[in-house]
């Protein structure tokens, strides 16, 4: 019995050692950061009104939603809005009355050994000038980017048409891959933001190109009270197999706030600076290159 009990001491004990020998391997071995990052990688295969999400770079970001783009931003609306936002982009309404903060009363107030100064007045019940500072500058989406599709009898397709979605984020990558069927035919869109520079870029690839069933529609925004933001619709796209240069004047009341970042550059989508109260600076602002095979 006493020569048993040192037997199974003495396994314990190796067992032990054992496992203090592979966690000090494991310890010292190199983290494989690819592996432990690409196993959180985002894959949706539903539609979900709270499951829109973002490819960006930390300034400028486009949220998409099952195709990968911008296609039915009204199923997303009272849940989580999709557009395109960046750190430069903000817009005020106009001010004819000139609203300044020189007419209110700061309170100071303290937090531990820091004080913060704050403009005395309503936050349930605002006076006019009050509301008005309070909601400008305002950040502006900059755009809505997405597909406009039609069955073969010519009416608008909805998203609970689409089938068989397959949609993964990338999160080492940064590249989002969609792919979906309507009426039994594949759509594949990729979508990726450049890490450096304010710059979505767009393929896609589908049989209804060619047939005109598929088109990319542009809307640009004005905001309107009380919902951030907003993109009055345009007309789409022809179908083509490449997007030309597109060119529209920038919304009155857009301005470019500076950025430490290169300037917006490279695409195939310019907002030019118009009238008094638009983009500051002479510079395009340039955020898109679209793709479409």
């Amino acid at each position: 019995m006493r020569r048993m009990r040192i037997s199974a001491f003495a396994c314990l004990c190796a067992a032990w050692c054992a496992a203090c020998a592979v966690a000090q391997i494991a310890a010292n071995a190199p983290i494989d950061r690819h592996a432990l990052v690409t196993r959180h990688n985002i894959v949706v295969h539903d539609i979900d009104p709270n499951g829109a999400m973002a490819v960006g770079n930390g300034e400028f970001a486009f949220n998409f939603d099952v195709t990968g783009l911008q296609s039915f931003p009204e199923y997303y609306e009272k849940t989580m809005p999709i557009g395109i936002l960046s750190d430069w982009g903000w817009h005020s309404f106009p001010n004819p009355n000139g609203y300044t903060l020189d007419n209110f009363k700061m309170e100071t107030v303290k937090k531990y050994d820091r004080e913060f100064v704050y403009p005395a007045s309503s936050t349930s019940k605002p006076p006019p000038d009050a509301a008005y500072l309070r909601e400008n500058q305002n950040r502006i989406g900059l755009g809505r980017i997405g597909l406009e599709m039609t069955h073969a009898d010519g009416s608008k397709m909805t998203i609970t048409d689409l089938k068989n979605i397959d949609q993964t984020l990338d999160l080492w990558a940064g590249i989002l891959t969609s792919s979906f069927e309507v009426d039994g035919v594949a759509v594949h869109v990729e979508t990726l933001v450049h890490p450096d520079r304010d710059e979505v870029a767009i393929r896609i690839e589908s049989p209804l190109i060619a047939s005109g069933r598929l088109k990319v529609r542009i809307g640009f925004p004005y905001p309107t009270r009380p919902r951030l933001p907003a993109a009055a619709p345009t007309p789409p796209t022809s179908p083509a197999r490449s997007m030309g240069p597109a060119t529209s004047s920038a919304p009155s009341g857009l301005q470019a706030r500076p950025s430490p970042r290169p300037h917006r550059t490279s695409s195939s989508l310019q907002a030019q600076p118009t009238g008094s109260n638009s983009l500051h600076g002479s510079r395009p602002i340039r955020f898109l290159r679209i793709r479409i095979l």
